[in-house]
């Protein structure tokens, strides 16, 4: 039972009618400590309550007679060992529920959904609904429970699961508030063998010829043993046999960045035994830029210091080197829209004087874009 208001707010109207009684009451003198007196304010109080009550619209809510029964069922991965036992539990309780009860099952992992609407029957087969097992919400499976709950029923929730879910004490807290009740009922078992690709690690950006390592791990709650392939643009570029230990397992790959662009990587693991496939490959992508190209100036002679081979080229038999000449509005649209010109300031050589009055900004990320055209504004000619 609970009482309710149709208009809550109103009830705040309730202090200031009884302070406004009270200030009548000194204007008029009426200091008396005679009886009638007392008696008398006391009923203008208790008459003004009884007004703004009923201006609040108050409304006492009875329990219905009838009781509705949510079971939610984690069919998450981490309780895959444990079906079996959930779905004994479930059947039990549903055979075993009063004729009056209304219970209905919903599975949870990623995402909820309803497995068995409310209903007095008490049949039930087990998770046959497309869950995501990757993941475990109970947020979400509680809130959908909440608003499938009728509004004429006692509500009750209760939750299965292995316990591996994130804290939803407050959620709980708040249903309770609403007359809901949420029970647990935590299960234990042997997980069953799985190995996965927790991580893998590349270089966001690299230069075209430069070599760099991705690095692999593989998560294993037992020891095996299998196979690690990693695929470039989806080609396979490398395999290894991998024994993998209990806990984290880290494994290298060396790679040379061949061509410009963007290149995926994707490690997979193939491995007997594995009770979720879903989780053995993971990718990312790394952007491969131009070789990049440094000039020493020494002496009489120029010469190209390039490459990882720690050659040089001197530039009187070296190839030319081919510039772009650009104008001032040239050069502005050129970066305005990301063709040729970059907005980056490193690998420019730049005149002293364009410098009196611009400075970097401080404390701003990406400060090169905020002096690029005032730099731009005041140069007749780029050349790239």
């Amino acid at each position: 039972m609970s009482l309710e208001f149709a208009r809550p707010l109103l009830l705040l109207l309730l202090p200031a009618y009884i302070a406004l009684i009270y200030l009548i009451d000194r204007r008029g003198g009426r200091r008396s400590r005679r009886i009638k007196h007392r008696v008398a304010r006391v009923m203008r109080c208790l008459l003004t309550c009884l007004c703004v009550l009923a201006l609040a619209a108050p409304s006492v809510v009875l329990p219905g007679g009838q009781q509705a029964v949510w079971i939610l069922a984690d069919a998450s991965a981490s309780a895959r060992g444990m079906q079996d036992q959930m779905t004994q539990s479930v059947r039990t309780a549903l055979e075993n529920k009063d004729a009056s009860v209304n219970a209905g099952v919903i599975a949870f992992g990623g995402n909820a959904m309803v497995e068995k609407p409310l209903a007095q029957d008490g049949t039930y087969n087990g998770v046959t609904t497309a869950v995501d097992a990757q993941a475990s919400d109970l947020s979400s499976a509680l809130t959908l429970a909440s608003a499938l709950l009728p509004e004429d029923a006692q509500g009750r929730i209760v939750v299965l699961s292995d316990g591996a879910t994130e804290d939803v004490r407050a959620a709980a807290q708040q249903l309770a508030a609403r007359g809901v009740t949420v029970d647990f009922q935590s299960f234990s078992g042997d997980a069953l063998p799985d190995a996965q690709i927790s991580q893998l690690n590349v270089p966001s950006r690299v230069y075209q010829g430069q070599s760099f390592t991705v690095t692999v791990q593989v998560t294993a709650n037992h020891d095996t043993a299998g196979t690690l392939v990693l695929y470039q643009n989806r080609t396979p570029v490398s395999s290894r046999e991998v024994t993998l230990r209990r806990g984290d397992n880290t494994f290298t790959f060396r790679d040379t960045a061949a061509d410009t662009g963007v290149v995926t990587y994707e490690a997979r693991l193939i491995s007997e035994g594995d009770s979720c496939a879903q989780n053995d490959s993971m990718g990312g992508y790394v952007y491969v830029q131009g070789a990049p190209k440094l000039l020493l100036v020494e002496g009489r002679q120029a010469r190209v210091a390039e490459g990882d081979d720690g050659s040089s080229i001197n530039a009187t038999t070296g190839p030319a080197a081919r510039s772009v000449s650009f104008t001032q509005s040239e050069a502005i649209a050129d970066v305005l829209y990301q063709r040729t010109l970059s907005c980056s300031a490193c690998g420019r050589l730049l005149k002293r004087r364009l410098f009196e009055r611009l400075r970097f900004p401080k404390g701003l990320l990406y400060e090169d874009l905020a002096i690029i055209y005032p730099l731009l504004r005041q140069v007749h000619k780029v050349t790239h």
